[in-house]
């Protein structure tokens, strides 16, 4: 798995703050109410670094956004064979190593929330980014390698953890005969004769008649 670049990042953007404002609420609605697969409206979590924040809370970031600003509207998906194949990958950490490499890249903080789909054969994450720089080749590379990165350590963690469950019944069963030795050994030293001080070796004959001759 490790050299395999799994990590998708699609991009679009807009500046002009009407048609920003109008995009990034749109695709924040989308991403909230997609339907699932049985055709059901879905009212999914919005998020940032520091936890939920609703729709609404979305929306009142969206309204802040400067003319200026470029207003990024991003799919992240990771490998659903290398990167995903257990549905185990936290996206939400994944997502944030990410946007924090963006930063890095920046040398200064980036606004961003973002929507998890969970969809069983194509998990991935919709995200809102409001950057006063526009992204370029070097910030995408540096995504998916963030991306993967994290990806490669959630899976080494979770081999850890796997081999960590894997050994408690070992470590179990050996206690268990540890504790059965100790027993059936105190019960055979408790079982040992003990010496009564009188010898069980042949006696000398003594005289048959009673006076010396």
């Amino acid at each position: 798995m490790a050299g395999h670049t799994g990590t998708i990042v699609k991009a679009r953007y807009s500046r002009g703050l009407k048609a920003a404002l109008q995009l990034a609420k749109g695709h924040v609605r989308y991403a909230v109410h997609r339907c699932n697969e049985q055709g059901q409206r879905q009212y999914r979590e919005v998020w940032d670094r520091n936890g939920g924040i609703g729709k609404l809370g979305a929306y009142e970031r969206i309204d802040r956004v400067h003319k200026d600003d470029y207003v990024y509207r991003l799919m992240l998906s990771p490998h659903p064979e290398h990167q995903n194949a257990t549905h185990q990958l936290d996206l939400k950490a994944w997502t944030q190593q990410m946007m924090l490499q963006v930063e890095l890249d920046f040398g200064r903080r980036v606004d961003w929330f973002a929507v998890s789909h969970e969809h069983p054969e194509h998990r991935h994450v919709h995200v809102v980014a409001v950057s006063k720089q526009r992204l370029g080749v070097r910030q995408f590379r540096s995504m998916r390698e963030a991306g993967d990165g994290n990806a490669l350590a959630q899976q080494r963690e979770q081999a850890r953890q796997t081999d960590r469950k894997a050994d408690k019944p070992l470590e179990a069963a050996r206690s268990q005969n540890r504790r059965r030795d100790r027993e059936v050994s105190g019960q055979a030293s408790r079982q040992q004769p003990v010496d009564s001080g009188i010898s069980s070796g042949p006696r000398r004959a003594g005289p048959l008649f009673g006076g010396d001759r």
